[in-house]
C-alpha cells in the first residue's frame, strides 16, 4: 500500500497546479504581448511626436528667418525713406534760404531804387530851381543892360549941348560925358562878368 505511486489526489492537485501555472503563464504572455504592442505604439507615437517636433522647429526657424528678413527689409526701407525725407528737408531749407536771400536782395534793390529816385527828384527840383534863378537872373541882367543902354543914350542926348564959343565949358562937358560913359561901360562889364560866372557855375539842364 505504501510502495505504490503517489495518491491520486496529489496527482490531481499537481495537475491542477500545473494547469493553473500554464494558464497564468498564458495570461502573462498575453499581457506581455499587450505591453509590447503598447510599447511599440508608444515608440511610434514618440517617433511621430519627434517628427512633428522637428517639423515644428524647422517651420518655426524658417518663419523666424523669413520674419527677420522681412523686418530687415522694412528697416532698410524706412532708413531709405528717412534719408530721402532728410534730403528733401535739406533741399527745402536751401530753397527757403535762397528765397529769403533773394527777397532781401530785392528789398535792398527796391530801397536803393527808391533812394535813387528821391535823389533824382531832388536833383531835378534843384536843377529846376537853378534854371528859374538863371532865367530870372538873365532876365534881370538883360533888363539892367537895356536900362543901362537906355540911360546911356538918354544921358548922351541930354548932355550933348549946342557948341558954345567958350572953350573951357566945352572941355568940362566932354569930360563929364566921358566919365559917365566909362561908368556905364564898367557897370555893363560887371553885369556881364557876373552873368558869365553864374552860367559857368550852373550845370546844363538834363545833366
Amino acid at each position: 500500500m505504501y510502495g505504490g505511486g503517489p495518491p491520486r489526489d496529489d496527482m490531481a492537485q499537481l495537475r491542477q497546479t500545473l494547469e493553473k501555472l500554464q494558464h497564468e503563464k498564458g495570461e502573462a504572455d498575453g499581457l506581455l504581448q499587450i505591453l509590447n504592442a503598447k510599447l511599440q505604439d508608444s515608440n511610434e507615437e514618440n517617433f511621430d511626436l519627434r517628427a512633428e517636433m522637428l517639423t515644428f522647429q524647422a517651420e518655426t526657424r524658417y518663419q523666424s528667418e523669413q520674419n527677420e528678413k522681412t523686418l530687415k527689409a522694412k528697416v532698410l526701407s524706412l532708413e531709405s525713406q528717412l534719408a530721402f525725407q532728410r534730403a528733401q528737408l535739406q533741399n527745402a531749407e536751401r530753397v527757403k534760404l535762397r528765397a529769403l536771400k533773394e527777397a532781401d536782395d530785392l528789398q535792398q534793390k527796391q530801397e536803393k531804387q527808391l533812394l535813387d529816385r528821391k535823389k533824382l527828384d531832388a536833383e531835378k527840383r534843384l536843377l529846376a530851381t537853378k534854371r528859374r534863378k538863371q532865367e530870372s537872373f538873365l532876365a534881370a541882367s538883360q533888363s539892367m543892360m537895356s536900362q543901362s543902354m537906355l540911360s546911356q543914350q538918354q544921358q548922351q542926348q541930354v548932355v550933348r549941348p549946342v557948341a558954345v564959343p567958350v572953350t573951357e565949358t566945352a572941355v568940362q562937358t566932354e569930360l563929364v560925358i566921358e566919365e559917365k560913359e566909362n561908368d556905364s561901360h564898367s557897370k555893363l562889364k560887371e553885369v556881364l562878368g557876373k552873368t558869365l560866372e553864374i552860367l559857368i557855375a550852373v550845370p546844363p539842364i538834363g545833366y
